[in-house]
């Protein structure tokens, strides 16, 4: 049932349209933050070199929000329930007000049902995220190649810096893939939020606004999840490890009620 889920994500023509707008959108912010890089842009003009002005390839990759008003990842981080639910997490609605939903959980079981549908989700979302991740981070290291500029942050590395700050900026990749690794999970977890919401739900109209509401909680807390998604940032264990708590424990407790009620519903 998950190879299933995963096949018609890919003939999917809507699904697959937001995948590679999703994809165009973090291309787009290697272009926006080589705009931002005058000496990179008069380099490949014909100009000289100049390695501690143009911005290193971590600095200027979609994570590190380099780009003018950083609106590429406002778009994708604060709209992530939309995109998530719009590639798989809604397709249960369709499913069950087509009466399919009833017809599979007769043919391979509720509980095998539900979880499928859990692990497509998530396959589906990180595997969507990572691959943006890293097509944006290919053009970023072709574009920035050589470049060692961290903005005003490598002045500090000198006397006032911490010894996290000077471990952050003396292993840039090594960090950036941390963080990938943490946007991943985000995504995936995000889908699986989105999935229980529709279960609960049952109905577009509330999936997404209940999805969409219970996202930016996440992402005006204090604690919030963005700083999972932003390497070379002020913030540090403390904040991220409280943001992966609260996103951890809301997907939890709306998984729990939504199984729950799927397992005592009789559908069948």
């Amino acid at each position: 049932m998950i190879k299933k889920e995963l096949k018609t994500f890919i003939k999917s023509r809507i699904q697959v349209i937001v995948f590679v707008a999703t994809i165009l959108i973090m291309l787009l912010d290697v272009c926006l933050v080589l705009n931002l890089n005058q000496p990179l842009r008069e380099y490949l003009g014909g100009g000289e070199f100049n390695e501690n002005s143009i911005y290193h390839p971590a600095e200027a990759a979609f994570l590190s929000g380099k780009s003018r008003g950083h609106i590429p990842q406002i778009i994708l981080t604060y709209f992530m329930p939309l995109f998530v639910l719009l590639m798989c997490s809604d397709n249960y609605v369709s499913e069950h007000s087509r009466k399919y939903s009833q017809i599979m959980m007769t043919h391979v079981g509720k509980k095998k049902y539900i979880i499928h549908k859990y692990i497509s989700s998530f396959i589906i979302g990180a595997g969507w995220f990572a691959v943006g991740i890293a097509v944006n981070f290919l053009g970023a290291y072709i574009l920035f190649k050589g470049g060692k500029n961290f903005s005003l942050s490598l002045n500090f590395l000198d006397e006032i810096a911490s010894d996290r700050e000077i471990f952050i900026y003396t292993h840039p990749y090594l960090i950036y893939f941390i963080y990938f690794i943490s946007a991943v999970l985000v995504a995936g977890i995000c889908s699986v939020f989105c999935r229980s919401v529709s279960f609960l739900a049952k109905n577009y109209k509330y999936t997404y606004f209940i999805a969409f509401a219970g996202w930016m909680v996440l992402i005006i807390s204090p604690f919030s999840i963005t700083y999972l998604l932003q390497p070379f940032t002020e913030y540090g264990l403390k904040y991220i490890l409280i943001g992966y708590a609260e996103l951890i424990l809301l997907t939890i407790v709306v998984t729990a009620i939504a199984c729950r009620r799927m397992m005592r519903e009789d559908e069948l």
